[in-house]
C-alpha cells in the first residue's frame, strides 16, 4: 500500500512573505517615514525657524505620499494604515509640543485628542470586517485633518512671528511682524473651529460606519 505524503505549503507562505515585504518596502511609506522624523525633531524646537520648517517640511511630506501611491500603483491597506498611524503620532507630538508651550488654545488641543481616540476606535471596530471602505478615511475626516494641521502650522507660526518681534531691536520691524502675527493666529483660529466641527462631523460617520458593520457581523449568529 503507497503511503501518499503531502508537501508543506511553503509557497503560499513565502508568497505572502514577500507580498507583506514589497507592501512594506515602497516609496510611499518612505516617504510618510521621512515626514514623521521631520516632525519629530523640527517639533522640539518649535520656537525657531529651522524648527517650523522641518514641521512644516513633515507635513508636506505626508501630503505627498498618498498621491505618490496612486500614481506609482504602490497602494496597499498596509500602506494606508502606516500613513495613518505615522501621521497620528506627527499630530499627537505637535499637539503635545504647543500644549506645553502653551502656543495653541488647550480646548482645541483637547478636542482634537477626543476626536482622534473616538475616531481610531470607531475605524477599529468597523475594520475587524476587512472591507475596504471601513478602513478608509471620509472626505469630512480628510478635510478636518488639513484644517486641524493648518490651524496647528498657523498657532506655531504666529509665536515665531511673535519672537520675531520681541527679538527686533528696530522698532520699524516690530510692528510689521506683530500684525502678521496676529492674521497667522486668526487664521489659527478659523482653521480650528473648522477643523474641529468637520471632526464631530467625521466621527459621526465612522460611529456610524462601526455599529452598521457590528450589525452585519451579528446576523449570521442571530439566524
Amino acid at each position: 500500500m503507497e503511503h501518499m505524503t503531502t508537501q508543506p505549503p511553503i509557497q503560499p507562505i513565502a508568497s505572502a512573505e514577500q507580498s507583506l515585504v514589497r507592501d512594506i518596502a515602497t516609496i510611499p511609506n518612505a516617504i510618510s517615514a521621512l515626514g514623521a522624523l521631520l516632525v519629530w525633531h523640527g517639533s522640539n524646537h518649535l520656537d525657531t525657524g529651522w524648527g517650523f520648517s522641518s514641521t512644516l517640511a513633515g507635513r508636506v511630506a505626508d501630503l505627498l505620499d498618498g498621491q505618490i501611491a496612486r500614481k506609482t500603483g504602490q497602494t496597499s491597506d498596509l500602506g494606508a494604515a502606516v500613513d495613518a498611524t505615522l501621521d497620528k503620532l506627527a499630530v499627537t507630538k505637535i499637539g503635545r509640543e504647543l500644549y506645553d508651550r502653551d502656543i495653541a488654545p488647550k480646548w482645541f488641543l483637547k478636542a482634537m485628542g477626543a476626536l482622534a481616540v473616538t475616531n481610531s476606535l470607531a475605524t477599529a471596530l468597523a475594520a475587524q470586517q476587512l472591507t475596504e471602505t471601513s478602513q478608509r478615511p471620509t472626505t469630512s475626516g480628510k478635510l478636518a485633518m488639513a484644517s486641524q494641521n493648518l490651524a496647528l502650522l498657523s498657532y506655531a507660526g504666529s509665536r515665531l512671528l511673535t519672537k520675531h518681534a520681541v527679538q527686533s531691536e528696530r522698532e520699524s520691524s516690530q510692528e510689521p511682524a506683530r500684525r502678521s502675527a496676529k492674521v497667522v493666529r486668526g487664521l489659527g483660529h478659523t482653521a480650528a473651529f473648522l477643523g474641529i466641527g468637520l471632526g464631530v462631523k467625521a466621527a459621526g460617520s465612522y460611529i456610524t460606519r462601526a455599529v452598521r458593520a457590528r450589525s452585519r457581523s451579528s446576523r449570521p449568529a442571530q439566524e
